[in-house]
């Protein structure tokens, strides 16, 4: 079934606009997809109203035949022909096609529009679908925001999961620097006390002052010191060399170690 109208005018191109919205409603159009399909078609017969001729509207009902849409689907075509004046400027014609739910009924499409009370209706029927399109729309940005919400909230629990990961990193860095930190002082204590062990065997071998006095460089080069000097004093209180002669007169004198250097 097809049906066609000369566009002229702007009556034309609201008559048009109005058979189209009748057709859709009678083929089940949803309504979303009905007033995309009279929102497109109006603003392109303003834009055809603009460039000035006439115009030709083309609506055909039928099954779509392509190999990607459902097999006996019905569709409504429509397709908005430029005048000739347009179409010598290389102007293309407009076309749009949506689903029909049912088959064309025998409706008046034919644009006339003799009652007030029937123009009244269509435009009543037109709020209506742009009402149900609001509704749809509120529907859909209370989901957004839904969703806008619920990512910030994971996005919070996000940066609070970083924060714990960060302050258990640290916290483990923190008992491995402890850690090591007793390994390296129980490594020294433990190498005290076998230096403490070696030295007390070496000095208990041997009665021999002069024995003793040779193997303490060995137990001292190079593990605990580059080098060793050792001064011996008489009972005559001779004194050492002048090289850490403070530090050796105090040793000497105390009996206790002193740092040299």
């Amino acid at each position: 079934m097809t049906r066609t109208w000369q566009i002229s005018d702007v009556t034309d191109a609201a008559l048009a606009r109005i058979a189209t919205a009748r057709l859709a409603t009678a083929c089940g159009v949803p309504p979303v997809e009905r007033t995309r399909l009279t929102a497109s078609l109006g603003a392109q017969l303003r834009l055809c109203l603009t460039k000035g001729g006439t115009w030709r509207l083309t609506l055909e009902t039928g099954t779509d035949s392509r190999p990607a849409a459902g097999a006996g689907e019905h569709v409504l075509h429509a397709v908005v022909t430029p005048s000739p004046e347009a179409a010598a400027a290389g102007q293309p014609p407009w076309r749009v096609t949506v689903p029909c739910p049912e088959a064309a009924p025998d409706v008046r499409t034919d644009g006339a529009v003799d009652d007030p009370a029937e123009l009244a209706q269509a435009l009543l029927g037109a709020d209506e679908d742009t009402a149900l399109v609001l509704e749809r729309l509120t529907e859909q940005e209370d989901l957004v925001d839904f969703h806008r919400e619920e990512l910030q909230q994971t996005n919070q629990g996000v940066v609070a999961l970083h924060a714990e990961l960060d302050a258990a990193g640290r916290a483990q860095r923190e008992a491995f620097a402890a850690e090591r930190k007793a390994r390296t002082e129980a490594e020294n204590a433990r190498r005290r006390l076998t230096f403490l062990a070696d030295a007390s065997a070496v000095l208990t071998a041997s009665l021999d002052h002069h024995e003793i006095v040779r193997r303490l460089p060995e137990l001292l080069v190079p593990e605990y010191a580059a080098s060793v000097d050792i001064w011996l004093f008489d009972q005559d209180g001779d004194r050492p060399g002048p090289a850490h002669a403070a530090a050796a007169v105090v040793a000497a004198r105390t009996g206790r170690p002193q740092y040299a250097a």
